[in-house]
């Protein structure tokens, strides 16, 4: 087989989508930002046809929304219907504006991707996660679920005794949350005795975390919520705001499934090259049929790998594989090369674990080096904790990094440090 036997290598290399060239019309017409752009660098999009045309157009960065946001807008004020903004995890929020199209187009995109891990019109959902302080994702599983019929459930992020007493008198079917919150409801059904597996609840929409590893088997988060609750079953799904669409597991869970009509994928080396399926690149993504602030070429930051092979399901669109890391949070503590979802499997693959931080910070020699801030369950025997979160750590990681056990107020403090909506578990402190 020759290295462009593939027919979407192959087509890398030749005509661009009309749907495509489409976005790049309307950009060149009405976006501030890539009207500039490609008249600073002599592009006609008229004239932008192939993939190796396409190329030429440079990525765009957080970094280059994050100054004027406005410069990116393509529509005018009385068209934004929705104001919205990215969660802010891994930098300031950034604001993105919907008009009515565009949250047409989100909740297709919704309700296909909700389908896609087997919700249906019978399904009685309950959304544990933020409707308010501008976050799209909420928004977008509400409308969704609408659109498929399926019964919706607004719970939040309340307490956990709220949770189970939700679930128990409203019986919900799925649920759709963070993967390491269901672990900690988990967690208090069985000091409480509720008896959990004999509930409702029977699918998961698993956000925000990834419960799986490159190779698509469990990570230790996974692991641990299958084995605790073995009749669940789980999907993962990968998303973002500036993208406005998802990646969504099916039964098969061999990855998130694109849906090419609503974005346009690369997976590139760090020359801006696109790698070989299979092998690690940066995810690069167009959107496609947004009116209000799409985007050519927008870097993600994300590390992952790009299937294309049939899945199991019947579907024959390309897949990607969960984040193996973000392209800027890559470590090199004394020699060893290192992304944080690593160290996140690491420490959930010790349940006395409750909470953790992990801050990366240069030391006096002027290296990385990296600290874990934690807490750990009730009842914990803390000096063999710390011992064998250095022995993990050693074996699976080949460092030891500086443990910090801290009390509970003080991690809630870190990971929650303003208004944000999702914990902090990360925090790059390096110069």
């Amino acid at each position: 087989m020759t290295k462009y036997a593939n027919p979407f290598i192959f087509a890398q290399k030749h005509v661009l989508p009309p749907r495509v060239r489409k976005t790049l019309y309307y950009v060149g017409a009405f976006s501030p930002y890539y009207r500039k752009l490609f008249a600073d660098l002599g592009i006609n999009p008229n004239n932008i046809k192939t993939y190796a045309d396409f190329r030429r157009i440079p990525c765009t960065t957080k970094a280059d929304i994050a100054p004027d946001y406005q410069r990116f807008v393509c529509v005018p004020p009385d068209r934004i219907v929705d104001r919205s903004c990215t969660s802010g995890t891994t930098s300031a929020p950034t604001p993105f504006v919907l008009t009515e199209a565009d949250l047409h187009r989100l909740t297709a995109n919704e309700a296909n991707s909700l389908a896609t891990a087997g919700i249906t019109r019978e399904d009685s959902v309950m959304l544990c996660c933020t409707i308010d302080q501008r976050f799209m994702a909420g928004l977008a599983y509400f409308l969704g679920l609408r659109q498929i019929g399926a019964s919706v459930i607004r719970q939040g992020v309340s307490n956990l005794l709220g949770q189970w007493d939700c679930i128990l008198a409203e019986k919900p079917t799925a649920i759709i949350c963070v993967p390491s919150f269901l672990l900690r409801m988990i967690r208090f059904a069985q000091e409480h005795g509720i008896d959990y597996r004999s509930t409702s609840l029977r699918k998961v929409v698993c956000i925000g975390e990834s419960i799986r590893q490159p190779d698509f088997s469990w990570n230790e988060l996974g692991r641990r919520l299958h084995e605790a609750w073995p009749e669940l079953s789980l999907h993962s799904t990968y998303a973002s705001t500036e993208m406005g669409a998802a990646f969504t597991e099916c039964w098969a869970g061999q990855g998130g499934h694109h849906n090419p009509e609503l974005t346009e994928i690369e997976v590139l080396d760090p020359q801006g090259l696109p790698v070989a399926p299979g092998e690690t690149g940066e995810l690069v993504v167009t959107t496609l049929g947004i009116e209000g602030m799409p985007l050519i070429r927008f870097r993600t930051g994300d590390l992952v790998q790009l299937h294309l092979e049939p899945c199991s399901c019947g579907l024959t669109t390309p897949r990607i594989g969960p984040v193996i890391g973000r392209k800027n949070q890559m470590l090199k503590v004394r020699g060893t090369t290192i992304y944080p979802p690593a160290i996140h499997d690491a420490l959930n693959s010790l349940p006395e674990v409750d909470k953790y931080v992990i801050e990366v910070f240069t030391n006096c020699n002027g290296q990385d080096d990296l600290r874990i801030l934690y807490t750990a369950l009730p009842d914990t025997d803390e000096k063999l904790l710390h011992r064998c979160l250095l022995e993990i750590c050693s074996a699976r990681l080949r460092i030891k990094p500086t443990l910090l056990q801290i009390s509970e107020g003080e991690i809630n403090r870190i990971q929650f440090p303003g208004s944000g909506r999702k914990p902090i578990t990360f925090i790059d402190s390096r110069k």
